[in-house]
């Protein structure tokens, strides 16, 4: 039988216990998270929150200033449908003075957005990066969807 009295003394009792030193010792062997992660990220949220705006003119000013305008997006919808996600596809933007294969040496490939160290991406020169924004409905249950969703790299 639960008791307000019984609950309050059993908050009273685990939070004791959490003290300072006792959250460093459970910490103690956690890895830790380097900055290129942390920058991935915030990239990743930021492009989250560009996939729900309500315009198509809106997405197209936030993606010129990601990234201090280096991409640029190339489709956009912005009507989501449980069959069909709203979404927006953006790319690089290729000076034409600059070949694709400098770009990647550039960008070295890394992180979830480059190219990665993968043997696919090394036999193509002619490989361009592009990032695809989904997003559901808009209805409070897709935020618990969207949210579990991983960046992946996809090869041909």
């Amino acid at each position: 039988r639960l008791s307000l009295a019984a609950l309050w003394y059993y908050v009273e009792k685990t939070e004791s216990t959490k003290t300072p030193s006792w959250k460093r010792r459970v910490h103690r062997f956690h890895k830790r998270v380097d900055v290129s992660t942390i920058l991935e990220l915030h990239d990743a949220l930021y492009l989250m929150q560009i996939a729900y705006l309500p315009t198509k003119e809106r997405i197209l000013q936030e993606v010129d200033k990601f990234r201090n305008g280096t991409y640029e997006a190339v489709h956009a919808v912005t009507t989501g449908h449980p069959t069909e996600p709203a979404h927006f596809v953006m790319m690089p933007k290729l000076e034409t003075k600059t070949t694709v294969e400098e770009k990647r040496k550039q960008s070295n490939g890394s992180g979830i957005w480059g190219g990665g160290s993968g043997d696919d991406n090394e036999k193509s020169p002619s490989a361009v990066e592009i990032i695809i924004a989904l997003r559901g409905t808009g209805d409070p249950g897709d935020f618990v969807s969207d949210a579990m969703l991983n960046a992946t790299q996809f090869r041909t």
